[in-house]
């Protein structure tokens, strides 16, 4: 009898989300830093794609990618669509 191949995966630490794509519920923009007085890097509509892999502390904010662009930066938590507990799944990012 022969073993049949299987399939592997990479570990995946529980409860934390590598990424998540994510859609402003307003107007938001996408800055340098976590703060509301950091330089905007990007504007992005409601219903724009972003990629979500990191957050602050305490998923206040946002580490993003916006689709279109690739442009990344930090979102504010609240003009997202995704809720507070799920964004806490993602990694914690240095700014």
């Amino acid at each position: 009898m022969t073993a049949s191949p299987t399939a592997t995966t990479a570990p995946v630490t529980p409860g934390v989300i590598e990424s998540l794509e994510v859609a402003p519920v307003r107007e938001a923009t996408v800055r340098s830093q976590p703060t509301p007085d950091a330089e905007i890097l990007a504007v992005v509509n409601p219903g724009q794609r972003l990629v979500a892999t990191g957050r602050d502390a305490g998923a206040d904010w946002v580490w993003v990618r916006v689709v279109a662009t690739g442009r990344q930066g930090w979102a504010s938590a609240r003009d997202l669509n995704e809720p507070h507990e799920v964004l806490m799944g993602l990694p914690e990012r240095a700014s």
